[in-house]
Parts: structure tokens; C-alpha cells; sequence
């Protein structure tokens, strides 16, 4: 069958949303692997995916082992998409709303939805230096997955715009690569150039606050949780479950264990090696090669 209107869709979401590369790889692996999925069983069009269809549907997902918490962000997916394509017409109903979901397991260690990151990142009001600095931040602590001591004693010298990447003294005197996205990147270029006057060079601390002083890790896991509130996200937010949210979306979507292992800075494998259980508890692949 079809991917009636999936592209139209991720190109809504980018708009509106304005939501992460990765998110929409995400988004459109899911959907298409419904589309698969129904084109297998003979449907024709979209109109037939039905209550009864997609209820089908989620037991197979549970059948091929997939954990709650995967088939939940899955038909939190395809609940969207039916609503984007009942908006325009195309479906007459969103089958989708009124599923039984499978509970998530006690004890699951918690993990960031993508969206839920996307809100958080999207929070602060970047009508001021104190805003951009903080976006600056929040996307890079997410799109590095340094840590709170890293960030914070970062200096503008550390940050190439030109490689996406902060470079810091690794072990041994070693220098340290740590890329970054292109949001993470267009974020500190809005902060780095409103920040010019303020700055004393090279040398000078990046993350700053009114008094020009570094921010302390309090300050930073205040801030996290004060933007987590703003943005609806609920439970206790810190900026180790933002890196720890990174590493399992990153084995989720197909990075192998050696790749995740050098962006967190890890010495060893054993260190990185929990993110994959918990990916793979949520239907994702790591590959330790």
C-alpha cells in the first residue's frame, strides 16, 4: 500500500513542530513499517485500516517482541498521521485514538520520548542573550551528550562551527572530538554572535551568567528542570537523562556501540553497553562490533 501523504506529513511536523532530522527518520520508519505491514494483509487504501485492523496490528507488534514502551511511541505515530490525514480529508474517522496500548513494565528505566526533547529544546525564549544561551545549551547537552562538569568549564576555543564538534583534553593529555548537530550548531551560532561584546577572547568561559561568570551545575540542572516544566514534560528532568535519552536514541535508530561509546566518552564498551539494553528493550538495534 501507499505512503498516503507521509511526506506531506513530515514536511507539516518540520514546520509546524519544527522537529529533529532524527525525529522524522523516526516518524517515517514507523509509518512505513505500518504501510508494510497493512499492504502485507492485503489493504488497499488507508480508508481500511479500521479500529479492528490496527488493534490487529498492535498484538502483532507484541507478538514479535517488541517492549510497551516501543509499540506506545509507535501508535503515538500513527495516531498523529491519521489525525494530519482526517484534518485533510482523507480519513473520515482517526481509528487510531481509541486502541488498548500494552502498559509499560515496572521498573523500565525511564527514557525521553523524542518528542518530549523536542519540547524541552524548543522552551526557552531566545528574545535575549540570556534565552540564546540557554537554547544554546539544552541543545547542545542533548546533541553532544557531554556532561554537566564538561559543559560548563567549556571555553569559546572548544567550539568549532566550521566541523560541528567541540574539542576538548581527553585522557592522556589526548584531544577529544565531540560532534554536534545542526541544531545544536545554529544554536551556538546565534549565542557566539550576540555574545561578541561580551566576550574576552578565546579563553573566555562560553556558558556565562549575568555577572560573566561560568554557570555552576546547580544553575544548569535547575535550568533543565524549569524548562522541562515549561514544556509539559512530566516527572523529574535532569541533564544526565537528556545524555542518557541521546545514547538510547541513537542505538534506536542504528548506531553501532563503538560510535555511542566515543560521543560519550566512555573508556570502555561495558560503560556504553547498558544504553543498548535498554534500546533493545525498546525495539531498537544496537550493533557491537
Amino acid at each position: 500500500m501507499a505512503g498516503v501523504g507521509i511526506e506531506d506529513y513530515l514536511q507539516y511536523l518540520e514546520k509546524k513542530k519544527n522537529i529533529r532530522p532524527a525525529t522524522r527518520q523516526g516518524y517515517r520508519k514507523d509509518l512505513e513499517q505500518l504501510l508494510l505491514w497493512a499492504g502485507r494483509k492485503g489493504v488497499r487504501t488507508i480508508r481500511e485500516l479500521d479500529r479492528t485492523l490496527l488493534q490487529t496490528y498492535v498484538g502483532d507488534l507484541e507478538r514479535e517482541g517488541l517492549a510497551p514502551r516501543t509499540i506506545r511511541r509507535k501508535m503515538t505515530t500513527v495516531r498523529g498521521y491519521f489525525s494530519f490525514l482526517r484534518d485533510r480529508g482523507v480519513l473520515l474517522k482517526n481509528h487510531a485514538l481509541d486502541l488498548a496500548l500494552p502498559e509499560e513494565e515496572e521498573g523500565t528505566a525511564r527514557v525521553l520520548s523524542l518528542e518530549e526533547i523536542s519540547a524541552i529544546l524548543s522552551a526557552p525564549d531566545c528574545s535575549d542573550w540570556m534565552g540564546l544561551r540557554d537554547k544554546a545549551l539544552l541543545e547542545l547537552l542533548y546533541g553532544s551528550g557531554m556532561k554537566v562538569s564538561e559543559i560548563i568549564s567549556l571555553k569559546v576555543k572548544n567550539v568549532d562551527l566550521q566541523v560541528s564538534c567541540v574539542i576538548m583534553e581527553g585522557r592522556r593529555q589526548e584531544e577529544r572530538m565531540i560532534p554536534f548537530g545542526d541544531r545544536a550548531r545554529k544554536a551556538l551560532l546565534r549565542y557566539l554572535s550576540i555574545m561578541r561584546g561580551r566576550f574576552s577572547g578565546p579563553e573566555q568561559i562560553l556558558f556565562i551568567n549575568r555577572e560573566g561568570d561560568a554557570l555552576s551545575r546547580q544553575s544548569i540542572w535547575k535550568m533543565v528542570r524549569q524548562y522541562a516544566k515549561t514544556a509539559g514534560v512530566r516527572g523529574s528532568v535532569s541533564p544526565e537523562l537528556l545524555r542518557t535519552s541521546l545514547a538510547v536514541h541513537l542505538l534506536e535508530y542504528g548506531a553501532d556501540l563503538e560510535s555511542v561509546k566515543d560521543i560519550l566518552g566512555h573508556s570502555t564498551k561495558a560503560a556504553t553497553r547498558r544504553y543498548g539494553h535498554r534500546a533493545s528493550r525498546t525495539g531498537g538495534t544496537s550493533h557491537d562490533q
